[in-house]
């Protein structure tokens, strides 16, 4: 049950009314949500669900048993035996596949060696990278460890952010189950709002870049300079808007349901820097890259002075693009990340001094080039399926071979409305994208008559324009 389609919309309806029906009886929040949950995950994979359960068990029990441990060292023996499992389970399944194609030479997936063949449980990731950040701050002393089963089922379960994020804290989404559900209809409309915006993120803007972006990617080694330079361009737009959509949907979800999650987004392409970026794009792996394993790190090796800074980034982001999949082209991915991490640390006394000098505008416009530019090229490694096919991208841009009358014939196979639709939509989002999302996000008001029109103008975009779960969102893979 894809976010993007009208099962959704009618299941999260029926939630919404059968949570505001049963909303004087005690403890039918939790109930509801958990039950919604675990039928939202069945109707994706079944067979899954039991894994689902099994790993709200485990880490609840752990959490348990922490909780009651007398002495620090108990608690990380319990943290490393009950976290240790999750990420067994974790790499079992994410990167069992990989290994034994890389050692082997075999295709897991063929049909020749269907023992080799693991379906990846959707949201795993997530969920793991959630139940690890419960156990993490019980150990740190930063929260109790839950003792109702049923809440702490509903918060590791919760349906909104469980397949893609945001990775939710326990203490905040706790707290707010516990609070008995009431009616706001300014909350549900916000909510409600906040939905339709990632809609049309998703279904108008970003699967119609893709219908362009995808295809090249499929095969790349056809395409030459100017195609695979102008596809590769719109992919950064295609991941923000897909990812960010589903986003803003799965917050939305939750505030109609009484929930507020965590931004996950704050414009991360206007960034003046990749520091900047990585505290504007998925912001929630990000806090928890940064508390769990970049802190931890730092902290331990504080007496190597600055070269601890450098350390702890390039640890955390070969983290970062290991846990996005078990291949060389994400190694390569967060490596590039750590290094101009690095780089940027290293160079932050000077690039201060000159953000505060007279050429402040020369500054923050080069710094924009410069950033726009990396995230670009390390997108390229993202996107592509192979290091082989993403050297063949960036080799094609410094190549004589830029054949214009390559993209225009590639152009004209498409159907033009379709690419002048993504391209109108494109540029338009990027003009006026922070004014929208603020009025999606309920920070900025157009009166009544315009919020009106803009509400009722998007989604009648997303009705008329959209594609309709055709697409699934693109880190529904991690």
């Amino acid at each position: 049950m894809q976010f993007n389609t009208i099962k959704y919309l009618v299941f999260l309806f029926i939630v919404f009314a059968v949570t505001l029906a049963l909303s004087k009886l005690r403890n039918s929040r939790w109930i509801i949500l958990l039950l919604a949950s675990l039928i939202f995950y069945y109707t994706w994979q079944p067979y899954y669900v039991a894994l689902l359960l099994f790993s709200a068990a485990l880490v609840y029990s752990t959490g348990l048993l922490m909780g009651r441990s007398p002495d620090l060292k108990t608690r990380r023996r319990w943290l490393w035996a009950g976290g240790g499992v999750q990420l067994l389970i974790l790499f079992f399944f994410k990167y069992t596949e990989p290994i034994i194609s890389s050692i082997t030479g075999l295709n897991p997936k063929s049909a020749e060696y269907p023992l080799f063949r693991i379906l990846l449980p959707v949201g795993i990731s997530f969920y793991t990278f959630q139940a690890l950040s419960y156990l993490f701050d019980i150990y740190y002393g930063f929260r109790k460890e839950e003792r109702h089963a049923g809440y702490f089922a509903a918060y590791l379960t919760s349906f909104p952010q469980l397949i893609s994020g945001p990775i939710e804290r326990s203490g905040n989404f706790l707290k707010q189950l516990r609070q008995p559900f009431v009616f706001n209809l300014q909350e549900t409309a916000l909510g409600t709002r906040r939905i339709v915006w990632g809609l049309f993120k998703k279904v108008v803007v970003a699967d119609r870049i893709g219908a362009i972006v995808d295809p090249v990617y499929y095969d790349v080694t056809n395409y030459h300079g100017a195609i695979l330079f102008f596809v590769s361009l719109l992919y950064v737009f295609q991941l923000y808007f897909d990812f960010s959509g589903y986003s803003d949907i799965a917050i939305g979800s939750a505030e109609v349901l009484g929930i507020k999650l965590g931004e996950n987004f704050n414009h991360p392409l206007s960034s003046k820097s990749v520091t900047e970026f990585w505290r504007k794009w998925h912001i929630s792996l990000g806090n928890w890259l940064r508390d769990y394993v970049y802190n931890p790190i730092l902290f331990a090796n504080k007496k190597w002075g600055k070269s601890a800074i450098y350390f702890a980034l390039l640890v955390t982001f070969l983290i970062c693009g290991i846990w996005h999949g078990a291949k060389w082209n994400y190694v390569i991915f967060g490596s590039l990340q750590a290094f101009a991490l690095v780089v940027e640390a290293i160079l932050a006394r000077k690039r201060k001094q000159w953000a505060n000098s007279k050429t402040r505008k020369v500054y923050l416009a080069i710094s924009w080039v410069l950033t726009f530019t990396f995230i670009f090229i390390s997108d390229i490694f993202f996107r592509s399926g192979t290091v082989e096919d993403a050297t063949h991208i960036i080799q094609s841009f410094v190549s004589s071979n830029w054949r214009l009358e390559e993209l225009l014939a590639y152009v004209n196979m498409l159907t033009k409305p379709k690419l002048a639709f993504s391209l109108m939509f494109l540029i338009s989002l990027i003009i006026v994208d922070r004014r929208i999302s603020q009025f999606a996000h309920g920070k900025k008001d157009f009166g009544q008559f315009g919020n009106a029109l803009v509400s009722g103008s998007m989604m009648a975009m997303v009705i008329i324009f959209g594609y309709w779960g055709k697409v699934a969102f693109l880190y529904f893979q991690f």
